[in-house]
């Protein structure tokens, strides 16, 4: 899968997730498409690194397409200040969790920042990382 293909089927996943249906994701570009002030936990998700290498089988058969990859995607939870900054925890632990145990995504690690205050979204904010394995191949043209 291409690599936006693969960010979309990320965000996809978290959206449909019943148990995180109380939270909003967006996809972190635009940034205007955030509402201010955020009246409840919103997620937004980007490509932040990605490192490719030769993917095995095409590798040894000389046909593969593919290659292995290990994506980051940034995600940014911002929270209300009403709901305070723990909400905004909570939200990257039930976000890991549930990507953890989805069948169609390989996650290698999350980290995060800690909880900081940003007046420009009138929130609390929370920066991390999700990093996940797969293989990606050429986008069709």
């Amino acid at each position: 899968m291409a690599v936006y293909e693969f960010i979309r089927n990320i965000l996809t996943l978290l959206r449909e997730s019943e148990a995180l249906s109380d939270i909003t994701f967006l996809f972190a570009y635009p940034s205007s498409q955030k509402p201010v002030p955020i009246k409840k936990i919103t997620a937004a998700l980007g490509g932040e690194e990605i490192s490719v290498t030769a993917g095995a089988l095409g590798g040894v058969y000389g046909g593969g397409t593919g290659r292995d990859a290990e994506i980051s995607l940034s995600l940014t939870i911002y929270a209300p200040y009403k709901s305070g900054g723990e909400e905004c925890i909570k939200a990257f632990c039930r976000i890991c969790e549930e990507a953890v145990f989805s069948e169609s995504a390989y996650v290698k690690s999350f980290k995060c920042s800690s909880v900081s205050s940003n007046r420009d979204a009138d929130a609390f904010v929370l920066k991390g990382t999700m990093v996940f394995g797969g293989e990606i191949t050429k986008e069709d043209e």
